[in-house]
């Protein structure tokens, strides 16, 4: 089953409480600002406006290399979160509504598990340089991949299913070179591979709307120490 974060934000008055800091015609984290869907037709978040008043607009995509560094959820590959889930924070002034009927508008929850709470200035002080070793199962197209580029454009974290054939990089390099990967199209091969990368290249999204929420906070006069993000995540 998979698992998503609801990410909620706030700012620091001056009176020291916190209040909601939802989008206001933010671009669209789905459709990047374009409107569209891949296929071209209206994207399905935005209805083709281009822009999100969601309250969870902010960030709400499935990146589970953001998840571990944000709260060690679904850490797979060894990332150093920025710190442990925290709880929510007393003070906030998110309140959940999952109790009142559906409203995708203004439907707040925080999920059901790693409930906690960081500063934009803590995200933007990460170091989103260091290296992450990175490993997956790749088909003979993403095997190719690897081989010219380093890594992978996809890969799973296990495959398996009728005709699926797991080997090692090794015999993959050399199937294909022999021809034999594709002398039976009954079976499918796979090869785990590794690379390294970095966890700003596996972040890249995420790190772009949070420079988009640096900027728009900026203009309503609040620094990112006074910008806090409040989230937990289901399943």
């Amino acid at each position: 089953m998979g698992c998503d974060c609801h990410v909620y934000v706030e700012t620091k008055l001056p009176n020291g409480n916190w209040a909601t800091f939802p989008p206001t015609n933010v671009p669209c984290e789905w459709c990047n600002g374009t409107g569209k869907s891949g296929n071209g037709t209206a994207c399905f978040s935005c209805n083709g406006s281009k822009v999100t008043n969601d309250p969870q607009g902010w960030y709400h995509s499935r990146n589970y290399n953001v998840f571990a560094i944000l709260a060690d959820v679904r850490n797979n590959y060894g990332f150093t979160p920025i710190a442990m889930p925290r709880g929510i924070p007393e003070d906030t002034a998110i309140i959940e509504t999952h109790d009142l009927p559906y409203d995708e508008r203004t439907y707040v929850s925080f999920g059901d598990h790693s409930f906690s709470w960081l500063l934009l200035q803590e995200i933007l002080d990460y170091d989103w340089d260091q290296p992450v070793a990175k490993h997956g199962m790749v088909s003979v197209a993403e095997y190719k991949e690897w081989a010219t580029k380093g890594k992978p454009n996809s890969w799973s974290g296990g495959v398996g299913g009728g005709g699926v054939r797991i080997i090692d990089a090794e015999t993959m390099g050399e199937f294909i070179k022999t021809g034999q990967v594709t002398s039976d199209p009954r079976v499918h091969y796979y090869a785990e591979v590794h690379w390294e990368d970095t966890c700003r290249a596996s972040c890249a999204p995420f790190l772009q709307r949070m420079e988009l929420l640096r900027e728009r906070a900026a203009k309503e006069g609040f620094k990112p120490s006074d910008v806090r993000l409040v989230f937990g995540f289901d399943s």
